[in-house]
């Protein structure tokens, strides 16, 4: 199979894959004694990353005014397996936990790279749901959060 950097409109050929040498820059080079296949990239050519870059973008950038990504969260009382928002009554700390935002957070740590993020309640000041989850939802559609994590459904009306 031949590896293909796709750059522009156009692509190059950085090296092959075959089963019997695995990666390799010329379809025709011989293994160097590796004694077994190679999976190592640096058997291929140099990939040329977006911006022309040579190296490995590092993805998401922290912004310099160190803005967070507002995650917003809904609450809800009943089945809260999923997501649930408690309040520390000491430190007034918000605590969410639940299905969902362990999903997520192990989401967040499998990249590549950090993203900073605080999960924000859907709720109202004395602590009541601020809405239900089209009201949720449309937040993010208003710049007020920057994604939504929780028990949402994707419907037509919410796209």
């Amino acid at each position: 199979f031949e590896i293909v950097n796709v750059v522009g409109t156009g692509g190059r050929s950085i090296g092959f894959w075959t089963e019997e040498n695995g990666l390799v820059k010329k379809l025709d080079q011989q293994p160097q004694s590796m004694g077994a296949l190679s999976t190592w990239k640096d058997h291929l050519k140099q990939i040329i990353w977006p911006g022309e870059a040579d190296s490995v973008p590092k993805g998401w950038e922290i912004p310099t005014n160190g803005k967070k990504l507002h995650i917003g969260v809904p609450k809800r009382t009943g089945y809260t397996d999923l997501v649930k928002v408690t309040r520390d009554p000491i430190t007034n700390s918000t605590l969410v936990t639940g299905f969902c935002i362990d999903f997520f957070e192990a989401v967040i740590r499998a990249l590549p790279y950090d993203i900073s993020y605080e999960l924000v309640p859907f709720e109202t000041a004395d602590g009541k749901a601020a809405g239900n989850y089209n009201d949720l939802v449309h937040q993010v559609y208003l710049g007020i959060y920057d994604a939504v994590v929780g028990d949402t459904t994707i419907l037509a009306n919410r796209s």
